[in-house]
Parts: structure tokens; sequence; C-alpha cells
């Protein structure tokens, strides 16, 4: 990936047959901070724990930082485990849930 992200090409050695290929492509990654929590005074490639030479290709950098709040995540828990309690024993994750044109079964989250 190194060589993808930086040269914009990749480098293929199969069955004695040795190519270089144009590479284009965007790359878009996601990482969890070290130790599950982000420490606002170590830089961002200290707190994501990826190599620095990895890291340097991105283009762009975007930290997305959770504000604790106890109560507003017990909301937002309470929301989704309310949208996926309510299921018939043989029905499978995925498959839509029928309402029968009952409005009263569909629910909103509103932020108060």
């Amino acid at each position: 990936i190194h060589e993808v992200m930086e040269q914009g090409r990749v480098t293929i050695s199969k069955a004695g047959i040795h190519a270089k290929l144009n590479a284009r492509c965007s790359v878009l990654a996601a990482a969890n901070p070290v130790y599950g929590r982000y420490d606002e005074y170590k830089n961002p490639m200290d707190n994501i724990g990826m190599q620095d030479s990895l890291l340097s290709r991105f283009d762009l950098l975007f930290i997305v930082l959770d504000v604790m709040d106890p109560e507003n995540d017990a909301r937002i828990a309470e929301f989704v485990l309310r949208m996926h309690r309510y299921r018939n024993p043989g029905e499978q994750d995925g498959d839509p849930l029928r309402t029968d044109g009952d409005v009263d079964n569909l629910a909103t989250y509103e932020d108060k």
C-alpha cells in the first residue's frame, strides 16, 4: 500500500512475470485511538498508532471526537436496542420489518 499511495503504481511479480501497473484510486481509512480513548495531549500519529510512513501519505486527516455524556449515550443505546429488540423468533438480521401499514410501529429519534 505504501507504493500505491506514494508512486501511483503496483509492482507485481508472479510466475516469472514482472509488471508495473498504474493505479488510480482513492483510499479512505478509519482508525480507533490506541487504548480506546483519544488523548488530546498527544499528536494524531501517536493516538492512532499507525506507522508514520503510512499515515503521512494521506492528504487529509479528520479527527472525530466523542463528547462523553452518559445520559445522551444511554438515550442513544436505548433507541438502538428498542429498534432491534422486537423481532419475530425466525426473523433474520437484515430482513425488512413489516409494518402492515400501521404507522405507530415506526419511530424516529429526536434529540431533545
